[in-house]
């Protein structure tokens, strides 16, 4: 309907982080409006079991339960928000339902120490970095170092493509940026890139640079020994060395393509000998929320992940990041058991 492209998604969707609102103009706008696109909000909203019979549909054609769910909860709350501007006045997708079960939920990949360190192993090779500068050319991402910043911390591929310099300290002074305290050592998640899908898609969306995905995201990680040598190694070697510049970028300076990062982490994995179907950066959050089990204190975790209740935009103390520290340690120690010292040196 005209109500979602030009009331719902600039008004709406337009207040959510980048991610969320890409998310929810997809889902809308490929499965919402081929639908029910020439009816008005008035006419859909006596209408519930018109819904109930896309739902139907979809589940038919195979698609799977997470896309349903989305296409459900999204439009729900499109008729709230047409509700609140007063162009509905009931909610059709409160008598939608979804069936019990209707598919087994994925196996969502992830790595443990051994394979963590043969994929480091097999990053750290020089022939592996020269193969890669020829498939991806000027598309060929830091994936060695980002692999060392994301499995000990829980950073998501999205934080670490917005990284900028300014919010990566590696020193041991206390500096800030733009009015946020960064301890030594320390990454401060502040900014999120998404939307550079295909390194070989020309005519596709620019990507943005916006907010993390919740407010809980904002926070302070600490970086492991090992990750500390290659980040410094990484940055002596860039020339984009000024505050606003992105820390793992491509070679002119331009920020990542996400797909380009994906194919290269998987080539690796393949290369490493790990099967995982489905692997993408994600594997690592889940990673590290599994290893840091029983080696970091669940409130560190949630820090670590962003997934406290309780909001840490700035409410990190210096002791709260160097307990924290001590765990991300312990997750690297049980790595690097398995990594010899000449991967772990790759850069130097």
């Amino acid at each position: 309907t005209e109500f979602i492209g030009q009331c719902f998604l600039p008004g709406h969707a337009a207040s959510l982080s980048v991610q969320t609102d890409n998310g929810y103009a997809s889902i809308l706008r490929n499965h919402i409006v081929p639908a029910f696109g020439k009816r008005s909000m008035r006419s859909l909203e006596t209408a519930p079991m018109d819904f109930q019979q896309l739902i139907r549909l979809k589940i038919a054609a195979g698609w799977g339960e997470s896309l349903v769910g989305k296409i459900k909860n999204y439009t729900h709350k499109v008729f709230e928000y047409a509700i609140a501007m007063g162009h509905a006045e009931r909610n059709p997708m409160a008598h939608v339902h979804l069936p019990r079960n209707f598919q087994p939920p994925n196996e969502q990949p992830w790595l443990d120490e051994k394979q963590i360190a043969d994929l480091l192993r097999v990053l750290a090779d020089p022939a592996f970095e020269r193969d890669c500068q020829e498939r991806y050319g000027e598309h060929n991402a830091p994936v060695y170092e980002m692999v060392w910043l994301s499995y000990p911390t829980g950073i998501h591929y999205s934080e670490m493509a917005g990284l900028q310099r300014q919010f990566l300290n590696l020193s041991d002074l206390v500096v800030s940026a733009e009015n946020r305290t960064i301890y030594p050592w320390t990454v401060r998640v502040h900014h999120s890139y998404t939307g550079r899908k295909r390194h070989d898609q020309k005519d596709g969306p620019p990507g943005q640079l916006g907010r993390p995905k919740t407010q809980r995201r904002y926070r302070l990680d600490p970086l492991v020994e090992d990750a500390k040598a290659v980040l410094l190694a990484h940055q002596a070697r860039s020339q984009f060395t000024a505050p606003t510049d992105f820390v793992f970028c491509l070679a002119d300076g331009a920020p990542l393509h996400e797909g380009a990062a994906r194919l290269k982490l998987r080539l690796a994995c393949k290369l490493a000998g790990i099967e995982a179907p489905g692997l993408g950066w994600h594997a690592f959050r889940r990673s590290y929320a599994t290893l840091s089990e029983n080696k970091v204190a669940d409130v560190d975790r949630r820090k670590n992940l962003g997934h406290n209740s309780q909001l840490q935009t700035d409410g990190y103390s210096a002791d709260d990041i160097e307990r924290r520290r001590a765990g991300a340690e312990k997750i690297a120690a049980s790595v690097r058991a398995y990594l010899d010292n000449q991967a772990i040196t790759k850069t130097a």
